[in-house]
Order: C-alpha cells, then sequence, then structure tokens
C-alpha cells in the first residue's frame, strides 16, 4: 500500500512532466493524472481492497464434492430483465501475476499462484456476480509460441487455451509486469499477434506489479511505448519524433533523385536525412469510439480473418472443419484440434508480419496502474470492468465461483507450495496423487495426497532437513485450500520413495 510519503513524492514527479490536475475523491484519497482524455492512466488507492469485502459471499461456494460442483455450475441463472455480463480474458507474459490478479478481483481463492513459471497449465473460469452484473473472468497460462512450447516440453494446454479463451471474451486484459526492466517497455510478440488477430475485441492495458518501480516516473514511460501513445482512440501523450529506419542505399537513392546528380556530399546527406520524419498515426476520432465503446464489437473483421482459416482447412484437410458462430456471437472453433489449430496459427503469423516493428498496441481503451499481490488499483479495475457490461441474460448462477473441479484445485494448491519450496525440476517430476477425499458428520473436509519421488535426491529435497520443508508445504498448502473451500479441515501430505514413506499431517 503507498504511503503519504511515496504518493507525495510520485505526486512531484508527475508534476514536473506533465502537470496534472490533483483531486480528491469522496472518501478515498486517490492521486489522479489527469491528462486530455487519459484521466485512468495512475489511479492509485489506499483503500482499494475495502470495497472487495462488501461482496455479499455468503451463497458463493467451492462444493466438496465433483458431482456436487457439476450442479452447481448447472443450476438455473436467476432470469432479470436488467441483467447484465461481461467476459473477460485476462492475457499475459508467463508470471505477470494474472492468477494472482483474477483471485483479488473476484475475492476469493480459485487460480493457483506461486514465484515459477507455468503454475497456471489450463484455462479457468472465476465468476463475479454482483446485484444484476455478471464478470466471468478466463484466467489462463502464460502466453508462449510453439517454438517455446516444444524446446521446453510443455502441455499444449499453455500453447493453446490463452487464444482459445480470446474467442469466448468480449474483453482482453492485458497484463504486464513493470518490475520486469529487460521486457516492460514493448508488449510480447505473441500477445501482439493475438491483439492484432483479435482486433474486433475491446482491450485494456493493466500495468502490474507497479509497488516495485522505484522510480514512478517510469510508469508513465513505459504506459507510453505500450499503447504507443494512443489509448481510447486519443492521442494522449505527446511523443517526441523518431526517424524513419532507412538503409543506407536507399538513402543515397532519394538524394540522387531530389539533386538529380550522380555526386553527393556529406552535408547534403545529413541536411537530407534530418528532413526525414516519421509519419503521425491516423487516429479514430471521438465520436466513433465513444459509439462503439459500450456496444458489443461487430464480428465482420474477425469473419474476415476466420474465412483465411476456414480456406485453409478446406485446402489441407478432407472433410473441413467449419468455422462458425453461435447465437451468443462467440465463434466455436475447437483450437485443441491439431488442424484446427495449425490453420488457424498460420492465419495468425500471415496477418501480424506487419508488427514485426511495432513495440505497442493503439487500441486500449484504457491503462490500469495496479499491485495485485497488496490490492492497490485493483478495485479501480474492478469497478469499470463492472461497469462495462452489457445487457445479456447471466451465464452463471450467484453462487458459482469457479468451474473447476474442487479435486483438482485441491491439487494445484499443493501443487502451488511445491513449486515455491522444491528447486528447478523436482515439482515436475514428482507425482502427486489423491489418496483421500472424504467429508465427515462433522462436515469436517478430510484430504490426503500421495508424493512419489523417483530418485532419492528429490525425496531427501521434499522431506527437507527433520521433514521441515515438507511440513511447511502442508502448512501452507492447508492453509490455501481452506482459503478456497471456506471451512476447517485436514490435510495429510505422505511422501513415497524406493521402500520408504513418511507422513506429514496437519489437522
Amino acid at each position: 500500500m503507498f504511503n503519504a510519503l511515496l504518493c507525495r513524492r510520485f505526486c512531484m514527479t508527475v508534476r514536473l512532466s506533465f502537470e496534472p490536475k490533483l483531486r480528491l475523491l469522496g472518501r478515498k484519497t486517490t492521486i489522479t493524472v489527469v491528462k486530455e482524455n487519459f484521466s485512468r492512466c495512475t489511479q492509485i488507492s489506499e483503500n482499494s481492497l475495502t470495497s472487495t469485502e462488501e461482496i455479499d459471499t455468503e451463497d458463493r461456494k467451492i462444493a466438496l464434492s465433483s458431482k456436487e460442483q457439476k450442479l452447481l455450475i448447472q443450476r438455473r441463472p436467476i432470469s432479470m430483465s436488467n441483467s447484465r455480463l461481461l467476459k473477460v480474458a485476462i492475457l499475459g507474459a508467463p508470471n505477470a501475476g494474472k492468477s494472482t490478479l483474477a483471485n483479488k478481483l473476484i475475492g476469493w481463492k480459485f487460480a493457483p499462484v506461486s514465484q515459477k513459471v507455468h503454475t497456471t497449465r489450463h484455462k479457468t473460469i472465476g465468476v463475479l456476480t454482483e446485484d444484476n452484473k455478471q464478470v466471468i473472468f478466463l484466467d489462463t497460462p502464460g502466453v508462449i509460441g510453439p517454438r517455446k512450447m516444444k524446446q521446453h516440453k510443455l502441455e499444449k494446454t499453455l500453447l493453446v487455451d490463452p487464444h482459445s479463451a480470446v474467442f469466448d471474451a468480449d474483453l482482453l486484459a492485458v497484463v504486464v509486469d513493470v518490475s520486469y526492466v529487460w521486457n516492460r517497455s514493448r508488449l510480447d510478440a505473441e500477445i501482439l499477434k493475438i491483439l492484432h488477430f483479435h482486433s474486433d475485441k475491446r482491450s485494456v492495458l493493466v500495468l502490474n506489479k507497479v509497488d516495485l518501480v522505484k522510480n514512478k516516473r517510469e510508469l508513465l514511460g513505459i504506459a507510453r511505448n505500450l499503447t504507443e501513445g494512443v489509448v481510447g482512440g486519443t492521442k494522449s501523450w505527446s511523443t517526441a519524433k523518431q526517424p524513419k529506419k532507412i538503409s543506407l542505399s536507399s538513402l543515397f537513392e532519394k538524394m540522387k533523385l531530389r539533386s538529380g546528380s550522380s555526386a553527393v556530399n556529406s552535408n547534403t546527406a545529413v541536411t537530407t536525412l534530418e528532413n526525414i520524419s516519421p509519419e503521425e498515426p491516423s487516429l479514430n476520432s471521438n465520436s466513433q469510439y465513444a459509439a462503439l465503446k459500450h456496444s458489443k464489437p461487430p464480428h465482420d473483421e474477425l469473419k474476415q480473418n476466420l474465412s483465411g482459416v476456414q480456406r485453409r482447412l478446406d485446402e489441407e484437410y478432407m472433410p473441413a472443419v467449419t468455422v462458425t458462430v453461435d447465437s451468443q456471437s462467440n465463434v466455436v472453433l475447437d483450437l485443441h484440434d491439431d488442424r484446427v489449430w495449425t490453420s488457424y496459427y498460420k492465419e495468425v503469423q500471415n496477418r501480424s508480419q506487419e508488427l514485426e516493428d511495432k513495440n505497442g498496441w493503439q487500441h486500449f481503451d484504457e491503462v490500469f496502474m495496479i499491485s495485485a499481490l497488496s490490492g492497490d488499483g485493483v478495485f479501480d479495475l474492478r469497478e469499470y470492468l463492472l461497469n462495462e457490461t452489457y445487457g445479456s441474460s447471466l451465464r452463471y448462477h450467484p453462487s458459482v465461483v469457479t468451474d473447476q473441479n474442487p479435486v483438482d484445485l485441491a491439487r494445484l494448491c499443493v501443487f502451488e507450495r511445491m513449486l515455491d519450496h522444491l528447486p528447478n525440476e523436482i515439482p515436475y517430476q514428482v507425482k502427486l496423487k489423491l489418496a483421500l477425499w472424504e467429508v465427515t458428520e462433522d462436515d469436517l473436509l478430510r484430504v490426503s495426497f500421495e508424493i512419489t519421488c523417483l530418485r532419492k535426491r528429490h525425496l531427501q529435497h521434499v522431506l527437507g532437513n527433520e521433514g521441515k520443508t515438507i511440513r511447511t508445504i502442508a502448512a501452507e498448502a492447508k492453509q490455501q485450500l481452506m482459503n478456497a473451500f471456506r471451512r476447517e479441515m485436514s490435510l495429510q501430505l505422505i511422501v513415497k520413495g524406493i521402500g520408504d514413506f513418511y507422513k506429514c499431517d496437519e489437522k
């Protein structure tokens, strides 16, 4: 949480460059940088998490058995004449803080979180329902390319699920880790490909981990680079003109044409180079943007992109796999089918050739600066998404939190703690198997997992000195399970090696 001293320092830093207006909003102190039409860029709230606790969680729950959870998901949504809905896909590079943000947004632990990359292995759904509004969050694995998947031998879901989630979403939330210095000044190439191919989808930029950036002045520069100075269809920053990248041969050819002579001296070359200036980007008018902002985007452009996918399918495979659009304007495309994925990704690659020199995306509606871990700025993002819902029937009953199987969720809670406490490849090479799952007469959930180590070195790391490591994993995993299921429970981890076993109980 930003203290008063940090807020004043940030205010002074921003004042030097942009001369903003400061305003006091209601009961919570918020520093807002107002620069033309970019008033949402730097909202940092001290009470950003207090309103999350006001959500009515009395009926919300994750069932204790797979059968009960399935019935809960299939429960008929409440029918309201003024119901509103929004589906949000959370995209970003690995370890950008997507799952932490998703948990904060719905006020419930449903997505696994650890300090290592690729903790989220497949697409998961979290549901936030408030009054007549429902926001469905699609938490996805970190966006990667086919080359990285083959290099590290990763599951196909890590490659396909982010793309699949985009088809289901109405709005894309692109999360960028601003504490990672090397990649924070440009969007990931694979994310740019997704944004370009699905340019009909609305999108927002979320700068995460701002609390780790010491110089707050840098945040505005990062936002300027990632948006190319354009937010909501309006140029929000005055960017310095940069000379075009031009080869030496083409430069001299232009100079020959202008001078009409083959002889060119160095003074002429310098003068001509200085006169070359970049073209100004074309911007949408405010009226066009306002007309489209609160309506569901048309699918004409996406259909045009998908027509290329269909053409490839027709040419390469018989019978062809049909690309269709359902009654809710969602594209039905099974990307887990190898034929469909190959054709789809080839089309994405072809249409993204013009993005080679791009560092950012000019079509973000808003930019948010947050810290998902501490909660700063998360409430502002949550309120924005609730306000962006459109008229539609609810997809889930208000009691639904997630679509995950409770056993899978429990396994992920144990796995995420193993990732944080075990080195290198060990968490991925040990086997985690459910041994017991029962609810006692006292309504106590009892869970037991077996951790099988195939190597003696792995067994020593899992147990730790005098069993300290496995006890820490069990205690933290139990707390995560209690946060997810909102009840008292006992967790037992049984570590097995070659002919040996060790039990660790957390009751």
